[in-house]
């Protein structure tokens, strides 16, 4: 039952943190995070932790319906899922710096990471 609700957690954190890939990250411009990753590669850059943040958020997910399916060997993505999609928002706040430049859909990813984390406890039983 625990293990359950430690994998609904991390499938909630690994959706959030792929929705919030695409909500507003800069919220003067109303920019989002795919915006951003799409504006660098106007300008010949790669906005690498956006797609960090997508990647955890996906393998959070495919972790947390592994372990709720009961396929342990899978379910091990879900911290990994976790510790890219905090280390991809981490790189990105160090890049922006701080937290008055950032809006709802940046904050939605970090959450999303942290939940994917608390879910990936799961594992443990």
């Amino acid at each position: 039952m625990i293990v359950r609700a430690l994998a609904a957690l991390g499938l909630i954190g690994g959706f959030l943190a792929v929705v919030g890939v695409f909500l507003p990250w800069i919220p003067i411009l109303n920019i989002s995070g795919w915006d951003l990753a799409s504006l660098a590669s106007i300008f010949g850059e790669v906005a690498t932790y956006v797609y960090l943040v997508l990647l955890g958020g996906v393998l959070a997910l495919i972790g947390s319906i592994a372990l709720l399916l009961g396929k342990r060997g899978v379910a091990y993505v879900l911290p990994f899922g976790g510790i890219i999609t905090i280390a991809g928002w981490g790189w990105t706040f160090v890049t922006f710096g701080g937290p008055e430049a950032a809006a709802y859909g940046f904050y939605f990813c970090i959450f999303g990471g942290i939940l994917a984390l608390i879910g990936s406890i799961g594992l443990k039983s």
